[in-house]
């Protein structure tokens, strides 16, 4: 549409002058308002227009959160005699912003629009036809303010088979909130009605498989029962301002003592705010290297996050450290609101000696992060860009904005969002996760063990698995019953601690929960880490986990520091993917 766009504004400005020769004052030139779908196709545009247009008659200003406040200023200040301003914008500026003067408004009548896919579980970013309503309201901004007129790219064909208005929230999104927010308000009301039965009363009812998927979700999050009953830690989630994923990451970050890390992160990462980075005009290597450099040491989407937050609060100068690193200076002072909001709105124990007992561990938050964020899990393929996801059923890439560079062939990493854009998935606030976290933090209930016969006359090993087989790790029996055993005391101290938040746990739990910090800390790196140290678990006391011996004797298969992971790969749910290890 590009062309056409072009011709429009050349049709326009012709316009203009024709009615300036019978008219005895000037009449300022009206602004023209470019409706797009999205940063992409403003930034083509913008390069285009700048190329083909003399810079003296016209004023080429995008409208989008990635650009500075200073440009977004210059859209509301008045052009210059003889100059005319175009503003590039997408459906930001249908309500919620008003620009003076604007007299005529081009519309590409696209947009990019969120929706969800119940069958790959995936959030989709698609550029679709807007709804008549948005038509309407695009051509509202032409003569807001003054006589206007508004040219729509689609044809009255096209235009009466869009729909009416866009669909409901509830259509075009995952269920997690809805589903904990309905069975909350359902037993507050005294009903024992199933959140699935609830949902599907709704006027325009989501689709049955999309209620089944968020159920799924929260089931193994350990919020609902198989039943559909609350749990305690069910309970806590419903409380929360946060996503039901990253709500439970803070519960674990105060049972094992980061907190202040972990809201470091989630109040960047959770979705309140627009991404803090100035990248616009940057080249795509230099903004990347740019994250990269903040991340360091780690290489990690939630460290550079981590990074980017705590150098803004311990600066001297802030606003210096935000221009060196390309910050919004508004935006990383809201993140740090938010993160002391969300510190106030904690009803657990958060007594610094015990909820930060170990700050600054990064190993240890990456464990807290995987246990809130799983199954949001991916593989890489060998050597490859490609990532297998959603049990293997989806193969996605890294999205551009990371600052994560895969390192390690058959790397695990978990993953925040994973979205279509147009015809590729791709993963989104990625950092690497160790084997041993995911089999110690990830999920609920116990693991999967199958035993494996020996090659000739050797000794069998065991096959620990999660996810219905999809992720698989080789080791011997007596490791797998260790894995197993302290997985179960840290998922009790878990549940205890969600019935009793406000309760520190006692001298015994303490021990094994510090201890068990230890061994998520010693996992250096992707490639997983061996568990040496010896640590004796701490018996019984008012509920603390049982008499547990971690002998550090049992090694995992595969290179590295004795644990690699062996890959079982592609026969089943498992996927493409060779042996690995």
């Amino acid at each position: 549409d590009y062309p056409i766009i072009e011709a429009l504004i050349l049709h326009i400005d012709r316009m203009y002058k024709d009615a300036q020769k019978d008219q005895t004052e000037e009449k300022p030139a009206g602004t023209i308002l470019v409706f797009l779908p999205g940063w992409g196709d403003i930034d083509t545009l913008q390069k285009r227009l700048a190329q083909n247009f003399d810079p003296k008659r016209f004023k080429i200003l995008p409208l989008h959160s990635q650009v500075t406040p200073q440009q977004q200023q210059e859209i509301f200040e008045p052009a210059p005699s003889g100059v005319r301003k175009i503003v590039l914008t997408t459906n930001i500026a249908e309500a919620s912003i008003t620009v003076e003067g604007t007299e005529f408004v081009i519309d590409s009548a696209r947009a990019k629009e969120v929706s969800y896919d119940p069958y790959l579980k995936v959030g989709t970013l698609t550029t679709s036809w807007i709804s008549k309503a948005s038509a309407k309201q695009r051509a509202g901004r032409a003569g807001r303010t003054q006589g206007g007129l508004c040219f729509h790219l689609f044809c009255r064909e096209r235009y009466n088979k869009v729909d009416d208005y866009l669909p409901p929230e509830l259509l075009r999104s995952p269920l997690e909130d809805s589903a904990l927010t309905a069975k909350l308000m359902l037993l507050q009301m005294g009903s024992n009605e199933k959140v699935s039965d609830f949902l599907l009363k709704a006027p325009d009812p989501p689709e049955k498989l999309a209620i089944e998927n968020s159920i799924q979700l929260l089931v193994e999050l350990g919020a609902l029962t198989k039943g559909e009953q609350l749990t305690a830690l069910g309970e806590h989630l419903t409380k929360s301002p946060l996503p039901p994923r990253l709500a439970k990451t803070v519960l674990w970050a105060i049972l094992l003592g980061c907190l202040d890390d972990a809201l470091s992160v989630v109040a960047a990462a959770g979705g309140f705010f627009r991404e803090p980075w100035k990248t616009a005009g940057m080249e795509w290597e230099e903004a990347k290297e740019l994250k990269r450099n903040l991340a360091k040491p780690h290489n990690s989407d939630h460290g550079c996050l981590l990074n980017a937050v705590t150098g803004y609060t311990d600066a001297s100068n802030q606003q210096s450290f935000c221009d060196r690193w390309q910050l919004n200076q508004t935006t990383m002072r809201l993140i740090r609101d938010q993160q002391n909001r969300l510190y106030t709105e904690c009803q657990e124990n958060k007594t610094d000696s015990f909820a930060n007992r170990h700050r600054g561990n990064f190993q240890l938050l990456t464990a807290v992060l995987c246990a809130g964020i799983f199954p949001n899990i991916a593989r890489r393929r060998g050597g490859s860009d490609f990532y297998e996801a959603q049990n293997g059923k989806v193969e996605a890439r890294l999205h551009g904005s990371t600052a994560y560079v895969p390192e390690k062939p058959d790397e695990w990493v978990f993953f925040q969002e994973l979205s279509q854009m147009e015809s590729t998935y791709r993963l989104k606030l990625v950092s690497p996760v160790t084997p041993l976290q995911m089999l110690l933090l990830g999920g609920q209930g116990p693991l999967q063990k199958e035993m494996t016969p020996g090659k000739g006359n050797g000794k069998g090993g065991v096959v620990v698995s999660m996810l219905d087989g999809w992720v698989k790790f080789r080791t011997d029996e007596s490791t797998a019953d260790q894995v197993q055993k302290v997985r179960n005391s840290l998922q009790a101290a878990f549940q205890s601690f969600c019935a009793s938040p406000d309760q520190i746990p006692n001298t015994a739990t303490l021990q094994m929960l510090d201890q068990a910090v230890a061994v998520l800390s010693d996992a250096s790196g992707p490639s997983g880490g061996a568990m040496k140290r010896a640590a004796s678990w701490p018996a019984e006391d008012r509920g603390a986990p049982a008499q547990r011996t971690w002998s550090g004797k049992g090694s995992w298969k595969g290179n590295g520091n004795g644990f690699k992971g062996g890959w079982k790969g592609g026969k089943g749910k498992g996927g493409k993917g060779g042996k690995g290890g």
